[in-house]
């Protein structure tokens, strides 16, 4: 295609050449950048080549001089000096006391940096914001503070108390960590975990504790009888029985309810022993079972200790057939002396305690050094802490020299050396190796000449602490001469007199007499082994017996043989109480000091009333239980919830009730009573509510009885607390039906031996029948020269038996008892 007008063409073209040429050299509107800003707010549309626009650093960040950007060829470039906007710093973000922060975002503590803190646990934050973002004005928000986590007041348990707050009132908030001990009054133990504590969630870590009557039940004794049994017994109460013939008390012949249950076995056994339960070590000879008086030898592990033996008895294994820990007693340290000072009353140490002890002059420890360091470990201090004399070796001796180097250690009692004799000389001795003793080198290193070290005969010695039986100054070669030690001094093998024969090289065995110590004479502690005679530095554990304690208030100790015998002294002291105190009220003895097992009996003065137990026993940790209070006025109590949870009250209930009277409850058909079956009312309070727990035993059908048979069974299993009727026959029965009830799987069976025959050699008031059989449960009356007495027919026997000591009996009718009565009165 051609242009109607050629000049136009050129015009044209001469248009785009120029165009291009400014499309080339010039620049569009400045570019954004993401941390510069236009120091110019209203820019041009187009800039000329070498044009210079200036920028400024945006919010949060920062420069040194300006920054520039140049139009260079149609393109912005960064005009010199070359800078840059670097972020802006804030600096450190701010600690926070009882917690820590982290940086999330960013490299640094720069301009759009975030940190987050966190609190410690058992801390919490108070601040709204857990977190600080470096905005171009510094940090946002303030530093976060941490308070310790705190959690809700609690109440005393009822019939409890809180022993151990570390705060003055129980309002105020606890804090984290806090831990809070309950125990109950006497009488009342804990349901529950006896400690709490606040957890970092601000909540306990257990819900408070109740406290429930301590009740005990009686139990069935196999070969043995209750005496005077009751249905339910408190704390503090004893129950007493006996046992069969043949069988002995598993334990004691009573036992005290106590809030662990029954403190005591109830129970009757053969009179045998089972092999102990030894742990950590063991005993010969083994067997099932071992009879009265036999004895079984005890071998304990590494680290404890027993007495040696043990005998079967009437009481079990005697002494007890145990093997206990060793600890570390207290140490005399002869040549040398502790880093520090260690009082007698803070021994035995425990296992791990370190001590450091220096030796004298002329004496040195096991590792040779300055200082020694013993360990308490299960075997006792390790090592002995001992101080051994030292013997010279560096210089040399009448015709003879010690071989050792340089770098040789001091020699120490035990350490050996070899010595060689110079030039014309030999040993006096059958070897050249020498002994270092408390008394220097032994045998002494001695060079003699030929004829020296073939004698002929041997010298009577001075021996320490003994002396030779026949009094010649020299005895033959090979003759044999005794020697006997002092009193309190035996041979090395524990023998009052020792033998020894005269050979070349001198007394052979080396007469010696070492110290020894008797088995101390404590009447009131029991030493582990049964030996009797002890060697110096041996020791000997002991344990006081039941009722006593060492002076240090400890159960047992350790003793030393030493030169003047046993050390520290063996004593054991008897565990006392303080009188206890009663405001309004006093105890039945008067004393200042009661020793452990004394009773005490408390009552209230006049127009007091008691509120709590009527008696207290003295125990190794004191009064047990605490002593009552005596008060002006107790307050009555309102009715009571005649239904628990299982369970209801017998009988209709009144409105109120006075202090000391009980309300008895009983268990809904397959369930069974946990504790005392009955509440009672405490000043105005009433104890807690029986618990009745689902009982999953049952019983099958009932069986026949002597003299009797089950009515009315209707169903092959029965649960607990149901009943079935029995119907006695016979001419001493129980006239109409009995009952027999299952209790937790097992039946609990009537007798049907229900009369009573008329007591033999009675002697019966005139003009009243003379009845030969009396019915169940009848009551009949008697009289005796110092009284009236009552007595009841019980399952075929009276109960308790009719006797008048030194009187003649006579039985009476209720009747005749009443008038007699009467006459008394007038």
């Amino acid at each position: 295609m051609a242009f109607p007008w050629p000049g136009s063409t050129a015009l044209l073209l001469l248009w785009v050449c120029c165009t291009a040429v400014d499309a080339q050299n010039g620049c569009g509107p400045p570019p954004r950048r993401d941390r510069e800003e236009l120091a110019d707010l209203s820019p041009k549309e187009s800039y000329s080549h070498d044009d210079i626009v200036l920028y400024n650093c945006r919010p949060g960040y920062i420069k040194l001089g300006r920054f520039r950007m140049q139009c260079k060829n149609g393109n912005w470039e960064q005009a010199p000096p070359y800078i840059e906007c670097k972020k802006k710093p804030c600096g450190h973000p701010g600690d926070i006391q009882f917690g820590s922060f982290e940086l999330v975002e960013g490299d640094g503590f720069y301009f759009g940096a975030r940190v987050v803190y966190r609190c410690d646990e058992g801390y919490q934050m108070l601040s709204r914001t857990d977190f600080r973002v470096c905005r171009a004005d510094g940090w946002s928000n303030d530093v976060p503070h941490c308070e310790i986590t705190k959690c809700f007041p609690v109440k005393e348990p009822e019939n409890g108390r809180i022993v151990q707050t570390g705060i003055m009132d129980l309002d105020q908030d606890f804090l984290f960590g806090h831990l809070l001990r309950f125990e109950c009054v006497e009488h009342f133990k804990i349901e529950g975990s006896a400690e709490i504590v606040c957890t970092a969630q601000g909540t306990w870590s257990a819900p408070v504790p109740k406290c429930v009557e301590v009740t005990c039940q009686p139990q069935h004794i196999d070969h043995g009888r209750i005496l005077a049994q009751r249905a339910v017994y408190k704390d503090g109460e004893q129950i007493q029985f006996s046992c069969d013939r043949g069988y002995r008390h598993a334990d004691r012949k009573e036992a005290t309810c106590t809030r662990n249950g029954w403190n005591g076995r109830l129970e009757c056994i053969e009179i045998v022993c089972l092999p102990p339960h030894l742990q950590n070590g063991n005993f010969q000879p083994r067997g099932l079972q071992f009879r009265y008086e036999e004895q079984i030898e005890i071998k304990c592990d590494d680290g404890f200790q027993s007495a040696g033996s043990s005998r079967c008895t009437e009481q079990g294994w005697q002494p007890p057939a145990t093997c206990i820990p060793k600890n570390c007693g207290y140490v005399r340290l002869s040549n040398g002396y502790f880093y520090y000072n260690e009082p007698l009353h803070s021994f035995p140490k425990r296992l791990g305690y370190t001590m450091d002890y220096h030796c004298n002059s002329g004496f040195l420890p096991p590792n040779k050094e300055n200082w020694q360091k013993i360990k308490c470990t299960k075997t006792g201090w390790d090592p002995e802490p001992k101080c051994f004399k030292t013997c010279e070796h560096r210089y040399p001796f009448t015709n003879g020299k010690f071989i050792y180097s340089s770098w040789t250690k001091p020699f120490i009692e035990g350490d050996k050396i070899t010595y060689f004799c110079n030039k014309g000389y030999r040993s006096a001795t059958e070897n050249t190796t020498v002994t270092c003793t408390k008394a220097g080198w032994s045998p002494p290193p001695r060079c003699a000449t030929l004829e020296e070290t073939h004698p002929s005969s041997c010298e009577n010695i001075a021996l320490s602490n003994g002396f030779f039986i026949s009094r010649e100054d020299r005895f033959s070669l090979n003759e044999k001469v005794t020697y006997r030690c002092q009193s309190g001094f035996t041979t090395a093998e524990g023998h009052g007199e020792g033998q020894i024969q005269c050979q070349a090289e001198g007394w052979k065995p080396e007469p010696k007499c070492i110290k020894t110590c008797l088995k101390p004479a404590e009447e009131n502690a029991v030493f582990d082994p049964s030996k009797t005679t002890f060697f110096s530095n041996e020791k000997l554990h002991y344990e006081c017996k039941e009722g006593f304690q060492t002076v240090q208030e400890t159960s047992g100790g350790h003793i030393q043989c030493t030169e003047n015998g046993w050390d520290p002294k063996p004593v054991c002291l008897p565990i006392e109480c303080e009188g206890p105190v009663m405001e309004n009220g006093g105890v039945e003895e008067r004393k200042d000091k009661f020793v452990n097992g004394d009773v005490v009996r408390f009552s209230c003065s006049k127009g007091y009333t008691r509120v709590g137990p009527d008696s207290a026993q003295c125990y190794h940790f004191g009064w047990s239980p605490q002593p009552p209070k005596c008060k002006k006025t107790v307050n009555p109590c309102v009715q009571p919830n005649s239904t628990s949870p299982h369970s209801s009250a017998y009988g209709e209930l009144r409105e109120e009730y006075q202090h000391g009277e009980k309300v008895a409850y009983e268990c809904d058909v397959g369930f069974a009573m946990t504790g005392p079956n009955t509440i009672e009312c405490v000043d105005g309070e009433w104890t807690s509510l029986p618990s009745c727990t689902e009982e999953s035993k049952t019983c099958g059908r009932p069986t026949r009885i002597a003299s009797g048979q089950p009515v009315s069974v209707d169903a092959q299993r029965y649960k607990h607390n149901e009943t079935v009727d029995y119907e006695c026959t016979g001419k001493i029965a129980i006239p109409g039906p009995v009952t027999a009830r299952c209790l937790h799987g097992k039946w609990e069976l009537p007798l049907c031996t229900g009369k009573c025959r008329r007591p033999k050699n009675t002697k019966f008031v005139p003009d009243v029948p003379l009845n030969k059989q009396f019915n169940y449960n009848e009551i009949a009356n008697y009289s005796c020269h110092s009284g009236f007495y009552t007595t009841k027919c019980v399952g075929g026997k009276w109960s308790p038996e009719p006797e008048c000591k030194g009187m003649s009996l006579c039985v009476i009718s209720k009747f005749l008892l009443s008038v007699i009565q009467f006459l008394l009165q007038l």
